[in-house]
């Protein structure tokens, strides 16, 4: 989950509240902000913001605002046309919600190559060249994958061995 969606969603006490929002608001402009300067903008103290980082799981203030900064960066270079989370509204037309749906996987692709290094996807395909066979699982709807990766092995004549999981969901209501 992204830092910011944890942010809105995570309990936070009123005080917590105030500077959270105002984070928020803020985004790129904390970066050369300390803990005093939110805590006076914000009327609150900067142990609140001590005690924010460490309930987002960071260790202290410029962990966290790093972090932060970090994540803003990257939405700010990815996904600047579409919202992947909710692509399309049910007032587009079916032209529309198409054009969307194209660009949001193009924009996906272009992240995935982006944060791709090629150390580690050589390092990827040497462990798939020494290998005598390759076990593939698949659950749910993610069986297309799996079946198009397993597809892909037999082009290139490796063995590999695909396993299927279904899996059942049920709801019970009282």
């Amino acid at each position: 989950m992204l830092l910011k969606d944890q942010m809105k969603n995570f309990p936070f006490s009123n005080s917590e509240r105030i500077i959270v929002d105002y984070i928020l608001d803020r985004q790129n402009e904390i970066k050369d902000y300390s803990t005093k300067m939110v805590a006076d903008e914000t009327y609150t103290s900067p142990s609140t913001l001590i005690r924010i980082a460490k309930k987002l799981g960071f260790s202290g203030w410029n962990d966290f605002k790093n972090a932060y900064l970090n994540e803003i960066d990257y939405l700010n270079k990815h996904f600047q046309d579409i919202d992947p989370n909710y692509p399309f509204t049910n007032q587009d037309t079916i032209m529309n919600i198409a054009s969307k749906i194209a660009n949001l996987h193009a924009e996906s692709s272009k992240d995935t190559l982006s944060l791709m290094q090629h150390d580690t996807l050589q390092k990827a395909v040497q462990i798939l060249r020494r290998s005598k066979e390759v076990r593939v699982f698949a659950i749910s709807n993610l069986n297309f994958i799996g079946e198009e990766f397993v597809f892909k092995l037999n082009r290139i004549k490796k063995k590999q061995l695909f396993q299927l999981y279904k899996i059942s969901c049920f709801m019970m209501l009282q």
